[in-house]
C-alpha cells in the first residue's frame, strides 16, 4: 500500500507483505513485525491473519483491496478476497470507533506525550479514515487513496501559523472539531444511504435533518449571536468572512475567515478563539469553554467503546512503550537486600 503524507512526493512509504509458510513465527500487528528501510516500513502479516482483520473491516485492509495495481508487487490470490463483500455494521462500527480513537491518541500525543508532530499526523488520520468509510459505502472500494492529503497540508500550515505546541489540544478542538464533527456526520449518513441501498430518497433526507439536530451545524452568519464577541472589529469583519474550511492556506485566513466550535456552532476567527482558549483556565478533563455560551469546546466522542477495541484506557502506544521501558530498567536494577529484623 502507498500513502502520501501532504506533498506531491511520498515522504513516507508503508509496504504491507503477506507470508506464507514463515521460517519463525510471526507476532502479526506488533511492532516486531515491522521493519524500517530508509523512508519505506514494512509490515508482515501472516495470510490468516490478514484474511481475518479483512473480514472485521480493518482499514489498513480494505486499503490493501483498493491499492492500484501499479502499486501492487504480487496480488494476494485467495477466493476470500476475490468473494469479498462488505460487512456494512462492521465497518460503520471499526470505522467511527478507530477514528475516535485516533482523536483521543491525538490528545495524548500533544499533551500528555507532547508529540507535535505525531499529533499533527493523528489528526490528519482521523479524518482520513472518515473519508475512506465514505467512499467505502458510497462505491464498496476507496476509489481516491489522495482525497484527505488536503487536510494534512492544512493541518500543517494552520500547526506552523498558530504555533501549535505541547498543550494546544483545545486550540486545535476549536479550530478542526467542528470539521471533525462534521465529517463524522457524513460518514453515518453514507451508512444509511449504503442499507437503503439508494442514493437519494425521502428516509436519507430525514436521517440527514436528524444528524444535523444531533450535530453541530452552525447558525445564520447573519445572526448577531454567530458575531465572534473576542475581537473589537469582527461585527462587521465577520458578515464578510468564509467559513475555514481545509484547503492551501495562507497566514491572511487568520484574520479573513471564521470557524464554528463544535457544539454550539458559534463563530470566531481563528486567530481570537486561539488566543482566548490560551489564555481561558481549563480543567483538565472537560478542557476549554466556548465565550459566547460556556458550552465545552471538545468534540464528543464514545471514549469506551474507542478504548474497548483500540487501546488501553489512559495509555496509548507510544505511553504503553514508555512505561514497558522503565519497568524493563527497574528490573535489571540490584534489588536491596532484605532486613533481619
Amino acid at each position: 500500500a502507498f500513502l502520501s503524507f501532504g506533498s506531491d512526493k511520498a515522504s513516507e512509504t508503508d509496504l504491507i507483505a503477506i507470508i506464507d509458510g514463515a521460517k519463525k513465527p510471526i507476532d502479526s500487528g506488533s511492532k516486531e513485525a515491522q521493519v524500517i528501510v530508509g523512508r519505506c516500513e514494512i509490515s508482515f502479516y501472516t495470510r490468516d491473519y490478514f484474511l481475518q482483520r479483512l473480514e472485521a473491516m480493518d482499514m489498513t485492509m480494505l486499503t490493501c483491496l483498493s491499492t492500484p495495481r501499479r502499486f501492487v508487487l504480487k496480488e494476494l490470490e485467495d477466493e476470500r478476497v476475490s468473494n469479498f463483500r462488505l460487512n456494512l455494521d462492521e465497518l460503520e462500527d471499526m470505522t467511527s470507533s478507530y477514528a475516535e480513537y485516533t482523536w483521543i491518541k491525538s490528545h495524548q500525543l500533544l499533551d500528555k506525550i507532547k508529540n507535535v508532530y505525531k499529533a499533527r499526523k493523528n489528526t490528519y488520520f482521523a479524518f482520513r479514515l472518515l473519508d475512506f468509510g465514505c467512499q467505502l459505502a458510497e462505491h464498496g472500494c476507496i476509489i481516491d487513496l489522495t482525497a484527505a492529503n488536503s487536510i494534512f497540508s492544512s493541518a500543517l500550515q494552520i500547526w506552523e501559523l498558530l504555533a501549535i505546541e505541547a498543550g494546544d489540544w483545545d486550540v486545535v478542538e476549536a479550530i478542526f472539531g467542528h470539521q471533525f464533527q462534521k465529517t463524522r456526520e457524513r460518514f453515518n449518513c453514507g451508512m444509511v444511504q449504503a442499507r437503503s441501498e439508494t442514493k437519494v430518497n425521502e428516509g436519507n433526507e430525514e436521517d440527514q435533518d436528524k444528524a444535523d439536530k444531533e450535530g453541530t451545524a452552525h447558525k445564520d452568519i447573519d445572526d448577531t449571536d454567530d458575531l465572534c464577541g473576542l475581537c473589537l472589529l469582527c461585527n462587521e469583519a465577520l458578515r464578510s468572512a468564509t467559513e475555514f474550511k481545509v484547503k492551501p492556506i495562507s497566514p491572511a485566513i487568520l484574520d479573513e475567515s471564521w470557524v464554528p466550535l463544535a457544539n454550539c456552532g458559534h463563530c470566531f476567527h481563528l486567530q481570537c478563539i486561539a488566543s482566548f482558549v490560551r489564555s481561558c483556565s481549563r480543567t483538565k478533563k472537560g478542557g476549554a469553554w466556548c465565550p459566547t455560551c460556556d458550552e465545552r469546546l471538545r468534540v464528543k466522542v464514545v471514549t469506551w467503546r474507542a478504548y474497548e477495541k483500540w487501546g488501553v484506557k489512559g495509555r496509548d502506544a507510544d505511553d504503553q512503550e514508555k512505561t514497558d521501558q522503565k519497568d524493563t530498567k527497574q528490573s535489571r536494577k540490584p534489588s536491596k537486600p532484605k532486613s533481619n529484623s
